[in-house]
């Protein structure tokens, strides 16, 4: 049975296009966000898979 027929018709079925920084908490359409990776920052203001802007990465010298 497919199941998409039991969903609601007005259910949302894609993400949302924006997500809020992990820094500095605006909100900023995904593509512009920087995930942050292991290895590729210091360690001390994100945590590995936190998606953050690209001025709070440069702030925070995340590289990407």
């Amino acid at each position: 049975m497919d199941t998409r027929s039991l969903a609601h018709p007005r259910t949302p079925t894609e993400k949302p296009k924006t997500a809020p920084c992990a820094g500095c908490r605006e909100s900023f359409p995904r593509r512009e966000l920087v995930t942050v990776h292991e290895g590729r920052h210091d360690g001390l203001h994100f945590f590995d898979g936190d998606s953050v802007c690209k001025p709070c990465a440069r702030r925070s010298r995340v590289t990407f």
